[in-house]
């Protein structure tokens, strides 16, 4: 038979290095022309060893497959077999036992000593080369599927570390914007209390009246840098307290009354939640006072509070009749001291504090620049049980500016 006998398909396939090697190792003279005739036609390289040693030394070459038969004048194939796949170079390639002796026994000794398969003796050339093409063939994609998964481990590892790296640059620019919101912050008040003070010093006032209300300036300046630290506090988590079970329609009812120019809805049952009840009421009290302040901008001044339960959380919804959020200003509002009304008044804590405090509760916060009344909408997630809170690397899928955990359902 020559090559152009040979179907397409019976052919030698091609492999990155070119042509497919084979190594045949034969002590019968005339078994070896056979064998490397008809794999010659096929269109493979073919090499020849008559002994084991020569065998053992041939295949450090590393060819596509090697034919190896079972009685050798000085090492038997078996032993041949063992050694090649003892050494890290030689254990991969495919090993294929030539063999008279077809008894179950052979067989089993021939699989346990590392051969892929045998080839019983006498055979037909054109099955013997198709069985193997079909080893070679498979050898060939093995290695193809290994090398695009070690592609695919490597990309992903560095997707990874791009991630990582973008996740530190966020962290650092809101570090950042968290120094520079402090100082600002800080700096007003403290300005404030040391002007006071070096006044009354200085005997600039002019009477015991205009001292009295100086000193009281200083002493609401020192308050306000008390509230700025008792508020980066709750931030950190610094003070750690009992939790208990809070109503969390009873205690937005409690903190409404604190805006009485603002028309506040509330809709829903009363859920009970484990949580630090100061801590809490001092969340719900944040996303109301952010709530009303967008909501001022309006003519009529609306917000509504909705308390349900979605799964294992219990929600609360707050949406106001505000402009909204704009996209620019989403991937930040949750970043301590972030505001566009820097004041007195706006220390730019709020969501930052709701934010911390449902963190420490095993909860979060989801932020959308538009809900159901118009303007923007929050929403704060408590677990119904006490669990810890979710750490960094916890399964969680992205939505808008905020990672939320992938048992908590996006808000209606």
């Amino acid at each position: 038979m020559t090559a152009g006998d040979m179907d397409v398909k019976d052919s030698a396939p091609n492999t990155p290095r070119g042509r497919a090697r084979v190594l045949v190792v034969e002590d019968s003279a005339v078994m070896r022309h056979e064998l490397a005739q008809a794999l010659t036609s096929a269109g493979y390289a073919v090499s020849v060893a008559e002994t084991g040693a020569e065998a053992i030394r041939l295949a450090e070459a590393l060819p596509d497959i090697i034919l190896l038969d079972l009685v050798l004048g000085d090492i038997s194939g078996l032993n041949v077999c063992k050694t090649l796949r003892k050494r890290k170079e030689t254990a991969e390639v495919p090993i294929v036992i030539l063999t008279a002796d077809a008894r179950p026994r052979t067989i089993v000794q021939a699989f346990k000593s590392g051969a892929n398969d045998f080839i019983q003796k006498p055979f037909i050339p054109e099955v013997m080369v198709m069985r193997v093409n079909r080893i070679v063939r498979e050898r060939i994609n093995e290695t193809e599927m290994t090398a695009r998964f070690q592609a695919l481990t490597d990309a992903h590892t560095a997707l990874a570390a791009a991630r990582a790296d973008l996740a530190m640059q966020q962290r650092l620019s809101a570090l950042g914007m968290m120094a520079s919101g402090l100082a600002h912050e800080m700096n007003s008040p403290l300005g404030a209390l040391l002007a006071s003070l070096q006044f009354v010093l200085e005997g600039r006032a002019e009477s015991a009246d205009d001292a009295k209300e100086a000193l009281q300036d200083a002493i609401k300046a020192g308050e306000r840098v008390a509230e700025l630290v008792r508020r980066m506090r709750n931030i950190a988590g610094a003070d750690d307290q009992t939790r208990q079970t809070v109503g969390l329609r009873r205690g937005i009812e409690l903190v409404a009354s604190a805006f009485p120019g603002v028309t506040i809805e509330i809709v829903g049952d009363d859920v009970q939640v484990p949580a630090v009840e100061a801590e809490l009421r001092e969340a719900l009290l944040a996303l109301l006072d952010n709530a009303s302040r967008a909501a001022a901008m309006s003519p009529t001044p609306r917000v509504r509070v909705s308390v349900d339960i979605d799964g294992a959380f219990a929600r609360v919804t707050v949406d106001d009749n505000g402009r909204g959020i704009d996209s620019a200003d989403l991937p930040y509002v949750l970043t301590p001291f972030f505001t566009r009304n820097r004041g007195v008044k706006a220390m730019g804590l709020g969501l930052s504090l709701v934010n911390a405090a449902a963190r420490r509760h095993g909860g979060r916060v989801l932020i959308e620049a538009r809900g159901a009344l118009g303007g923007a909408r929050a929403t704060l997630y408590v677990p119904l049980t006490e669990r810890e809170a979710e750490s960094p690397g916890s399964t969680a899928r992205l939505l808008l500016n905020e990672v939320i955990p992938h048992d908590i359902p996006k808000s209606g």
